[in-house]
């Protein structure tokens, strides 16, 4: 299958709640691509547009491609689904411990990964962005061995105020989830 008689589908990278990932070729440059299918809902859609700004800022501001940001390439909507390109990456941070068996790295790999996930969030600190969905299946890992968040679908402003929860549960800190659930 094809999005936009451009991306030609390959496979499929993954999926959640807010649709699917898949990994495309774009038959104009001849590279392979990632695309984010966003389902085809209101209130995805709403929550999607934020995160194209968002990406669409960040690579802005990451144009040396020093920050660690997953760089955006375009969006646009296919048969009523938006669709979001941006760089294809290898695995994910957990996927890459789990085919470690979980035994850890060296030092000095961690100390790399944790520079690399920092300075990412160093720019997102100089762009008021709060990412609100850290963990390992949002940190992919490059071919090249270097780490690049993604996934800013619950990403917000600083300047935004909420009360409601973002992010994934597992991952909150149980303070967090107890004094939400006092509401």
């Amino acid at each position: 299958d094809h999005l936009a008689y451009r991306y030609e589908i390959i496979k499929l990278l993954g999926r959640g709640s807010f649709g699917q990932v898949l990994q495309c070729l774009d038959h104009k440059t001849g590279n392979y691509v990632a695309i984010k299918l966003i389902r085809n809902k209101r209130r995805f859609y709403h929550q999607a547009m934020i995160e194209v700004k968002i990406m669409e800022h960040l690579t802005r501001l990451d144009s040396d491609n020093q920050h660690h940001v997953v760089h955006m390439t375009e969006s646009f909507s296919f048969r009523n689904h938006l669709c979001v390109t941006m760089e294809l990456l290898s695995i994910n941070l957990y996927e890459l411990i789990k085919a470690n068996s979980f035994e850890g790295f060296s030092t000095t790999l961690i100390r790399r990964f944790t520079q690399q996930t920092l300075s990412c969030l160093a720019l997102m600190r100089q762009a008021r962005i709060v990412h609100c969905d850290l963990k390992p299946e949002n940190i992919l890992v490059a071919m090249n061995g270097y780490l690049k968040l993604s996934d800013f679908g619950c990403a917000k402003e600083v300047d935004f105020r909420t009360n409601s929860i973002v992010g994934t549960p597992n991952y909150m800190a149980p303070e967090v989830i107890y004094m939400f659930s006092q509401y």
